[in-house]
């Protein structure tokens, strides 16, 4: 549970989480403009969106000295059921649980003394549900007949503090939403009624073009803090893709209401019509379903949301959604299954330069699907249902043969899973291959990948070595992008290092970034490793690269992937 402090104006506060942080910037922005500082609004209705800014909380109430409220915002509809206007005049007892009533006897008293009001654990009650949280309070000193009590929900138990947040929203990631998705679903019926909503803002781009940088900015913040406002917690709305958001939020509001606040913000800058943004309501509650169940119904749910938008085709209940997700699933594995029987995928070729020379030192295999589209989630699935080695190995044995039969062909690097490197008998099935292709094997590379994680890393480093001294170079692949990269490297002596592009993408405007390259080349350096930098896309990259000492590129800028295999001219001596 979030612990919240009232807070008089002019006092600093303890590290802000980042939702709150950017609310209460968006709060104080609200005192500074003309609609909080005309003179149609008086002293005293600044000074109460002033106490909003600096008490930390979802709902902010003024009392009088008998208790009885004469001011309310926030999420009054969320927290207790009713809009701000409609508590106004009612006995803040009546807002509180019988069994928080001796909580709420001191907080009066404390009230009344004038007193600041520490973070105090409370239970809010409205007429269906109970709702656990914090409140707080602090006085006006030159308003003695007024307090204001601040109010923090204990997000429903959902995870608090997420890290994995977007920039430029403050919003959840996709990854961090659907985190909070799948834990809201394991609380099931001990929680209160939740409903997710799904937004999607066509418009979002086209208003974006039109907008200065500073204007861009706002943009993206006030959407953030408008979902974050209405979400059950701090760490329950989150972006899922291009200009599409999720949301959990209390099931009394309807999809519609959520999609009207975001076109109230868009309105702000420019007039967007009606069809500028779309949203969808998802009833979360479990129809029976266990937990396992309703966590893959939802997970199903949001990506399909996050690949196609607002469509027909999204499920409006976990119950549909799961019968949506199996009959994917079949169909899925089957087809996998077909084309690992089959041999149905085609091989495209990257080239991977030296970056000193731009002489194309080898090349990477990567897997694509009959009509040219590029497997992800074909893998993925692989990596879930246990074929992935059978899939590893098929593309090391294509590009073995290719070697085999193409002299002039440049060096070859093949992706190989952490769930294959783990499998006894996919490393026998390899180390027999590349013996029957022996006179070519040395012309192979291998990547690892860190998709499915390596959990015995003291057996992958002994698999590691033992290739590596049949002749075997081996990178380490996507470097930086999960937690378990310097794991591998320290536990894993490998010949290179692929920089995930994450790093790479802005490297040529985002300082963090080239500090971040900078130091894996310095380590590399220190540990006698190249590296290889992905997603190289321009030549003022390229060049920067190059000066900070990274060995070798791979990106757009030097090719696409393509189904033609990069040859060297003959009578030249294979790279190495």
């Amino acid at each position: 549970m979030a612990v919240v402090a009232g807070l008089e104006p002019g006092r600093r506060r303890a590290t802000l989480s980042p939702v709150r942080a950017r609310a209460n910037s968006f709060r104080s922005r609200l005192v500074s403009e003309s609609r909080i500082t005309s003179p149609l609004i008086d002293a005293r209705t600044r000074d109460r969106f002033i106490a909003f800014a600096f008490a930390r909380g979802d709902l902010l109430l003024e009392i009088d000295h008998t208790g009885t409220v004469t001011f309310a915002t926030g999420a009054t509809h969320g927290l207790l059921g009713a809009g701000a206007e409609d508590l106004v005049g009612r006995p803040v007892s009546d807002l509180v649980a019988t069994d928080s009533s001796a909580t709420l006897d001191r907080i009066l008293a404390t009230a009344r003394r004038g007193d600041r009001l520490p973070a105090t654990a409370i239970v809010l009650a409205r007429a269906d549900r109970r709702r656990p949280g914090s409140v707080a309070g602090c006085p006006l000193h030159h308003q003695p007949d007024r307090y204001f009590l601040s109010f923090a929900a204990d997000n429903l138990g959902l995870p608090t503090g997420l890290q994995d947040r977007e920039p430029e929203t403050g919003l959840l990631t996709r990854a961090g939403f659907e985190q909070a998705a799948e834990r809201y679903v394991a609380l099931g019926a001990n929680s209160a009624p939740v409903t997710m909503t799904l937004v999607e803002v066509p418009a979002l781009d086209d208003l974006r073009q039109r907008l200065t940088p500073d204007q861009g900015m706002r943009l993206s913040q006030d959407l953030g803090n408008t979902l974050a406002a209405v979400a059950v917690g701090e760490d329950a709305a989150g972006v899922l893709g291009p200009n599409r958001f999720g949301v959990l939020h209390d099931e009394a509001v309807p999809a519609d209401d959520v999609r009207q606040r975001v076109l109230s913000v868009l309105q702000q800058f420019e007039k967007v019509g009606s069809d500028g943004v779309v949203a969808r309501s998802i009833d979360l509650a479990g129809g029976g379903l266990n937990r396992s169940d309703a966590a893959k119904a939802v997970l199903y749910a949001l990506r399909q949301f996050a690949d196609t938008g607002v469509t027909d085709a999204l499920p409006s209940s976990l119950n549909q959604g799961l019968a949506q997700a199996i009959d994917t699933a079949v169909t899925r594995v089957s087809g996998l299954r077909r084309m690992i029987d089959h041999g149905t995928f085609e091989l495209h070729f990257q080239p991977i330069v030296e970056l000193s020379t731009r002489a194309v030192h080898h090349q990477e295999a990567l897997t694509r699907l009959p009509d040219g589209r590029s497997p992800f989630q074909t893998v993925s699935l692989a990596e879930e249902i246990g074929v992935i080695t059978e899939l590893d190995y098929l593309v090391a044995e294509r590009s073995l043969q290719l070697l085999e039969a193409t002299p002039t062909a440049v060096d070859i690097a093949v992706n190989i899973s952490g769930r294959s490197v783990e499998s006894a008998a996919f490393i026998a099935m390899l180390e027999a291959l590349l013996e029957r292709y022996r006179h070519v094997r040395h012309r192979l590379l291998l990547e690892l990948t860190e998709s499915a994680k390596i959990n015995d890393l003291a057996r992958a480093a002994a698999v590691v070595q033992h290739l590596r001294k049949a002749g075997q170079k081996i990178y380490i692949d996507d470097f930086g992008s999960g937690a378990a990269a310097f794991h591998y490297l320290r536990a894993l002596q490998v010949d290179a290092v692929k920089i995930d592009g994450l790093f790479i993408r802005e490297i040529s405007r985002n300082n963090r970034d080239r500090m971040f390259v900078k130091a894996i080349r310095l380590l590399c350096s220190e540990m006698g490793l190249a590296t290889v930098a992905e997603q190289i896309e321009s030549q003022q990259d390229a060049a920067l690269l190059s000066n900070i000492g990274i060995t070798y590129g791979q990106g757009y800028h030097f090719g696409k992937p393509s189904r033609w295999v990069a040859t060297r001219t003959p009578g030249t001596r294979p790279r190495r």
